[in-house]
């Protein structure tokens, strides 16, 4: 059958596993929570740098676009000449005019030289009819419609960037202005002469030479116009335009027209790979502190909780055994008062043992005292109810006072008392002079019950000085302590029906009641350890010395 003991902790247990395995889901979703919401502040930063880069490049990339569909078909003749302010720096390699019959016209640009044989790898008249019809959507209806919420937001995204480039190609004279190329006489297109959209398209079978590409009409007569951009120097000045938003991006060319993403350029075929951001966002405080603290506080309750349970069992088991010892202690002297008044009211007793009968009745009434005495002094003590008044006691008074008491008690044990006192040397302390002699006769009591039938069947009473304090010893000729017994030889009850019967008499409240009393009135009792027997030293304060003092 489970005992009550297991049953309690086996609930504690279950209890304490059960707000640990919450604790420990809660720590595990908080810190995911905690992961979480800095990836997402890392994101945003990052989303929100790239949609700035994308903006910055876009705007940079409207003004070379703009200047090369800003030039009249008339530029793109082999016989024609771009001048050398008109040219732009090296981002542009060259010029061509692609007929339909195959043959190409080409300009180089500053700096330049025209490669003939790549030309002709590269112009073909019906691959760039078809790649120039391909052109980079232009509103948000062109644009696929795509379930995911997020390519939604990308699609519209780059619908505005795409609506804000495609505003630049303005092929008027008069809207040149400012430009660099107003002002010349060339520019104006014929008035036969009609061109389309310029579009970016990747040339070469690895995609590694970008092009700027339009239809043009002069005369009935259908040409390709563009030019081949420096690829590597258009990617470097880019770069260099958002570098410090994002140092370490990168730009890949985008050759086929898949899902539109959130990192895409609108003005060319690229897109931004982001990297890491140059000011990436603080991230969210620790949360480690906050749940080292909630484990520690629940750790501490748990601990707590435990010591509380073992205290309330010790405190149980203890009131048990003092319950267990007090019958057995008061079975005794009950027992021989109802047996010996009964055997007196019946006249059963002689008159030379009436003496006797009376002696032992008197002698078991002052154990019963002395018992329900200690009793009600430790529960006064624990209660708080008894604080004593200190008081200047004259202890070598005392000690005569009490001498013919202890006498006595020893007397019963068929013993002796020895009192032991430095003569002319005025013994006072202070304390409470009850509590005192309560404590004495505790200890002679002891003495009595567990050194009676030793050879030397003395009890030693000594007072001497010690520093600030005034001893008290008590020392018998007995067995001793044991050393086991020594380290719970102050705690209240913790003797055993069981103890008290294979024993001295008693329910083991002696020495922790008068320990207490001791220590109320800032002295202390300790056990000293001799060669034989058991030695107590009762320390009281010097009368005028402070109780702080040791």
């Amino acid at each position: 059958m489970i005992s009550r003991s297991t049953h309690t902790w086996a609930i504690l247990g279950a209890c304490l596993a059960l707000a640990m395995a919450a604790v420990g889901w809660l720590s595990v979703t908080a810190l995911r929570l905690h992961r979480s919401e800095n990836r997402a502040r890392a994101d945003a930063a990052k989303q929100e740098n790239a949609r700035l880069a994308l903006w910055r490049m876009d705007v940079a990339l409207t003004g070379l676009i703009e200047r090369e569909a800003a030039r009249s078909p008339a530029d793109f003749l082999a016989e024609s000449h771009l001048s050398l302010e008109d040219a732009t720096g090296d981002r542009v390699r060259f010029y061509f005019q692609l007929e339909p019959n195959g043959s190409v016209a080409t300009i180089p640009a500053v700096g330049a030289r025209q490669d003939q044989p790549l030309l002709s790898t590269w112009l073909r008249w019906k691959e760039l009819e078809g790649l120039t019809r391909e052109a980079t959507p232009r509103d948000n209806n062109d644009l696929p419609a795509y379930a995911d919420v997020q390519q939604q937001r990308n699609a519209a995204e780059f619908s505005v960037r795409n609506r804000y480039v495609q505003q630049f190609p303005n092929y008027q004279a008069s809207q040149l202005t400012g430009s660099g190329l107003a002002g010349r006489a060339d520019l104006s297109p014929p008035p036969a002469s009609r061109v389309g959209p310029m579009s970016a398209i990747w040339l070469g079978p690895q995609a590694t030479n970008l092009a700027l590409i339009r239809h043009a009409r002069v005369d009935n007569s259908e040409y390709v116009q563009g030019c081949v951009l420096n690829w590597p120097t258009v990617r470097a000045w880019l770069l260099a335009e958002i570098k410090d938003l994002l140092p370490a991006a990168e730009l890949e060319p985008r050759t086929s027209p898949g899902k539109i993403d959130e990192y895409m350029v609108a003005s060319l075929p690229l897109r931004l790979v982001p990297g890491v951001s140059a000011h990436p966002p603080e991230t969210a405080a620790s949360l480690l502190p906050e749940l080292a603290a909630a484990w520690g506080g629940i750790l501490l309750a748990a601990s707590a909780l435990v010591v509380l349970l073992i205290g309330t069992s010790a405190l149980s088991e203890r009131r048990a055994s003092f319950v267990s010892a007090v019958t057995h202690e008061l079975r005794t002297p009950l027992t021989t008062f109802r047996m010996y008044t009964e055997m007196l009211a019946q006249g059963m007793i002689s008159d030379d043992q009436r003496k006797d009968y009376l002696d032992t009745l008197n002698r078991e009434a002052n154990r019963l005292g002395h018992l329900v005495e200690n009793v009600l002094a430790y529960s006064r003590v624990q209660s708080g109810r008894d604080l004593r008044r200190q008081e200047r006691i004259d202890l070598r008074n005392l000690v005569e006072r009490e001498e013919r008491r202890w006498n006595e008690r020893a007397t019963q044990a068929g013993m002796k008392t020895s009192i032991e006192i430095e003569p002319g040397v005025a013994l006072h302390a202070l304390g409470d002079a009850t509590a005192v002699e309560q404590v004495l006769f505790n200890l002679v009591d002891n003495a009595c019950k567990y050194a009676h039938g030793s050879e030397d069947n003395r009890i030693h009473v000594s007072v001497q000085h010690s520093g600030k304090h005034i001893e008290l010893r008590v020392k018998d000729h007995g067995p001793g302590i044991h050393a086991k017994s020594s380290s719970r030889l102050f705690e209240p009850f913790h003797r055993s029906s069981e103890e008290a019967a294979s024993s001295a008499s008693g329910v083991g409240l002696g020495l922790a009641l008068s320990r207490r009393l001791a220590r109320q009135m800032g002295g202390d009792l300790k056990l000293e350890t001799t060669k034989d027997g058991a030695t107590f030293v009762l320390k009281l304060l010097v009368n005028g010395a402070h109780s702080g003092s040791s």
